[in-house]
């Protein structure tokens, strides 16, 4: 009886390491913020619609990443042609962002997608998922 008392326990201790060990390595690298981002404003420029946002990102890796961002939007589809919008960096309208080891920053990032029929968008909030690609 005590044997397959200390068996289950053995297997309980085997099943939450390795959940424990799942759980550190499934951590992203990066991680949107997005109850600390904003939606400063939006507006037409040619045959786009430009989303001007800060976006905090957390780095939650032991290097520094450069990285690519674009914003999932596809509950303003109508506003846009598009779900999803690139993004650039506000102040050298590049793609490439950068964030330093165990830091956490805000972005000032341009989002850009075709223009669709509406004019108005849905909310005031900033982009519900933030699709973030780290560059090679």
């Amino acid at each position: 009886m005590k044997k397959r008392k200390y068996i289950f326990l053995l297997i309980i201790l085997i099943v939450l390491i390795i959940f424990a060990i799942f759980n550190a390595f499934n951590k992203s690298k990066l991680t949107y913020i997005r109850n600390e981002s904003n939606l400063n404003t939006f507006y037409f420029q040619d045959n786009m619609v430009v989303f001007d946002c800060d976006i905090i990102i957390k780095n939650n890796t032991k290097k520094d990443i450069e990285f690519y961002m674009d914003a999932d939007i596809s509950n303003e589809l109508g506003l846009t042609k598009d779900s999803i919008a690139i993004g650039y960096n506000k102040n050298t309208k590049k793609r490439v962002f950068f964030i330093e080891e165990n830091s956490q920053k805000n972005f000032e990032v341009e989002f850009k997608a075709l223009k669709g029929d509406k004019k108005e968008k849905s909310n005031r909030l900033p982009p519900k998922d933030i699709i973030i690609k780290i560059k090679n």
